[in-house]
């Protein structure tokens, strides 16, 4: 998992914070031959850009960027020259605005290996990870946060959006808390049952 993402908190949150080093390029940016495979498959260098995109972008940062595109220019040049086209001569709005990123996205996912948050055995799992920790020791919203996007990123997870997890963290919070009060009362009210 790419440093960056193991500790920032929401602000920095499944985005591009600063361009990938050249370390990180060569790491998650790298175009294996059953890369190249699946991206030849293609109609067009904007659908086979735009793909390329899209993996190397949710193999960096977890997930897939609102506008598939965004990416810093060092990725842009990067995955272009390793597809043999030059970015500026790719219609890049045509997969923009199309619909095929989204086909692209799933078709991704089910490729690699990647599932999705709202899968029940996902955040069920998730929920137990969090309980876990929560009864362990008290961690702020923002730990939790990037412990929780490090375990889901480390388990081909597609991130949810900050608010969903975000939410999620706090509710886990609010319950351990509430059992961890709800014992303290037990142990008060129990009968005191020492020898005299």
């Amino acid at each position: 998992m790419p440093a960056e993402l193991a500790a920032g908190g929401t602000d920095q949150y499944g985005q591009f914070n600063a361009p990938p080093s050249p370390e990180q390029l060569r790491r998650y940016f790298i175009l294996d031959d059953r890369d190249h495979t699946r991206i030849a498959s293609k109609k067009g260098k904007h659908n086979r850009l735009g793909y390329a995109l899209q993996l190397t972008t949710l193999r960096f940062l977890g997930t897939f960027l609102l506008n598939p595109l965004d990416v810093p220019p060092n990725v842009l040049r990067f995955v272009a020259r390793q597809l043999g086209v030059q970015a500026k001569q790719v219609k890049l709005d045509r997969y923009r605005q199309g619909e095929t990123k989204w086909d692209h996205q799933r078709d991704i996912g089910q490729t690699y290996g990647y599932r999705v948050f709202s899968e029940p055995a996902v955040w069920i799992g998730l929920i137990r990870f969090l309980m876990a920790r929560t009864h362990l020791q008290a961690e702020s919203p923002s730990l939790l946060l990037d412990r929780a996007t490090a375990r889901l990123y480390e388990h081909n997870i597609i991130l949810p959006g900050v608010t969903t997890l975000s939410r999620l963290i706090a509710r886990v919070q609010e319950r351990s808390e509430t059992q961890l009060c709800d014992r303290l009362v037990a142990l008060l009210s129990a009968p005191d049952t020492s020898p005299e």
